[in-house]
């Protein structure tokens, strides 16, 4: 593994054990949760963590991006994209499929970081902006170091997020809220 990466490997995976801890326990009703009208549910959340690992990983292994979002394989994903497909909020995220997800998606990542290589790393791959992700706009060639790093970033942000909604949530309903 390059040594550059052992390091954002170890962040990862505690970042997901931190995930998993944070949800694992809560019940089903907990993923529909909002802390405000237009914020995403605390499952949407987990939802769009996993789904822009497996993006960003098909993109780094030479998928394309529109292809990756067109296949059926997406499908269980989408409720955490709902904005960047300009669709209602869905609420039909559930504990089971949130865990589910995440023992499929496992320790892809870590697997991931541990096979890429220098070359892999200092190439291209092409890509697109986040928020255009689902609108079929051109792709870009984004540097791979580029790529890694705002995937563990991406997943770390989200993973706070989750957390202090799982916490506000335990709060609320301790008062009946």
């Amino acid at each position: 593994m390059l040594p550059e990466l052992t390091a954002l490997r170890q962040r990862y995976i505690q970042c997901r054990s931190d995930l998993r801890t944070a949800i694992n326990d809560l019940p089903d009703q907990t993923f529909q949760w909002v802390l405000v009208p237009d914020m995403m549910t605390i499952g949407s959340h987990v939802l769009h963590i996993l789904g822009y690992e497996v993006l960003l990983i098909s993109v780094l292994t030479g998928y394309d991006a529109h292809e990756v979002i067109a296949s059926g394989q997406w499908r269980p994903y989408l409720p955490g994209f709902y904005r960047e497909l300009d669709r209602p909020q869905q609420f039909d995220v559930t504990h089971a499929l949130c865990m589910k997800q995440l023992d499929e998606i496992g320790d892809l990542v870590p697997r991931f970081l541990e096979s890429l290589t220098q070359t892999q790393l200092e190439s291209n791959s092409c890509f697109f902006a986040h928020e255009a992700a689902f609108k079929n706009v051109p792709l870009v060639e984004v540097p791979n170091r580029v790529l890694v790093l705002t995937l563990l970033y991406h997943q770390e942000y989200h993973r706070g997020q989750v957390r202090l909604m799982c916490f506000l949530w335990r709060e609320t309903s301790k008062h009946g809220q």
